[in-house]
């Protein structure tokens, strides 16, 4: 951080107080807030410029972790479907944010997985009615039958290789 200094200061416990509770209504860390009540009480510096200048940060380090806020009964949202798929919230949100970035299904690995096992298991009901309907040993259904239900275990199949 080029042309960055520290401004430090000491102030009573009361007047800490209600520095983070005003922070806290704005959304932002008190450290901040400072520092725009300070440009604000400055007013334009030589340049003409009101507000600061960006923060400059390193992109590895913003890429690790981001901090955000959420309303109370978003939270406990957020709690239960993360709980529904055995995923901590944090992580939950992070396949979320993934997902919708690079346009990708939301998806957690088990349920994946799961959805492959069933395109496994619908081709192998398509073989064995392709099979059973070629034999026709002893076939409940009428050939036409068949050939539909084959039909329809194959478009969803197929329909579900395409949303993995």
């Amino acid at each position: 951080m080029v042309g960055r200094q520290a401004l430090n200061t000491r102030v009573s416990t009361e007047t800490k107080r209600r520095v983070t509770e005003a922070s806290a209504r704005q959304l932002v860390k008190p450290s901040v807030w400072l520092r725009r009540v300070v440009a604000d009480a400055l007013g334009p510096g030589p340049s003409g410029d009101a507000a600061p200048a960006p923060v400059e940060r390193s992109v590895e380090r913003t890429t690790h972790r981001l901090c955000t806020r959420i309303r109370p009964a978003d939270a406990a949202l957020l709690r239960a479907r993360a709980a529904e798929r055995g995923m901590q919230p944090s992580t939950y949100v992070s396949v979320l944010i993934r997902s919708h970035l690079r346009t990708l299904s939301p998806l957690p690995k088990r349920e994946i997985f799961a959805l492959r096992r069933a395109v496994a298991q619908l081709g192998a009901i398509t073989r064995n009615l392709s099979c059973a309907a070629d034999s026709d040993d002893g076939a409940v259904l009428g050939g036409q039958d068949f050939r539909t239900v084959q039909r329809v275990c194959q478009a969803l199949r197929e329909d579900i290789k395409t949303m993995l």
